[in-house]
């Protein structure tokens, strides 16, 4: 009888640590969204750009802060001519975080997966006030294809639903490419100011 007793007692016991692991594991912390799509850019009023682009970017964060509502910027020019540090300083004149998106963090090969993947993004993005940053933005901003096969009209599809919700965003994205000619014409005419730089 005294054996059945500590036989039950000591499976209680067990029972109980694994409830205990398994309740640690669900309660485990979720990886950081900035680390899972991204980082956020160190701003810096030490800058190193040339006199015409700080003016330049001083006269673009006025004219959206006189507008107040969401806007596309696109920055267009060669390598190494100051683009992210512009976006930075932008990010230093609004008061506002510059998060700098991984595209190879939120472009997904599963059907689907990109869209919610940049659902999250934008969300997290406006609910912070965070710049979103999308460098070489042509590769995820790029033009529409002529359909072919699957892999064209997922691209397509992907393409319509990034449109719509630039269009709802009540932030700030900023795009840069060096190859300006790469850009999808409806994401230029969705940017409502255009830096060029040299």
């Amino acid at each position: 009888m005294a054996l059945k007793f500590y036989s039950l007692l000591f499976l209680g016991i067990c029972l109980s640590g694994k409830a205990l692991a398994f309740e640690q594991y669900k309660t485990a912390p979720k990886p950081v969204f900035e680390k899972s799509y991204g980082h956020l850019l160190v701003g810096s009023n030490d800058i190193k750009l040339s006199a015409r682009t700080r003016t330049h970017i001083r006269k673009l964060a006025a004219r959206i802060k006189k507008n107040r509502r969401g806007a596309c910027v696109l920055f267009t020019g060669p390598e190494g001519t100051g683009k992210i540090q512009a976006v930075t300083m932008l990010g230093v004149s609004l008061d506002l975080s510059v998060f700098r998106v991984d595209l190879s963090a939120v472009v997904s090969k599963y059907i689907g997966e990109t869209e919610k993947n940049l659902a999250r993004v934008f969300k997290h993005a406006e609910s912070r006030h965070w710049i979103l940053l999308f460098d070489e933005a042509d590769s995820l901003f790029g033009k529409r294809t002529g359909i072919s096969d699957a892999h064209d009209r997922d691209s397509n599809l992907e393409t319509g639903y990034l449109l719509r919700l630039l269009e709802r965003h009540h932030g700030l994205v900023v795009l840069t490419t060096n190859q300006r000619s790469n850009v999808d014409p409806t994401f230029k005419r969705r940017c409502r100011y255009e830096i060029k730089f040299q």
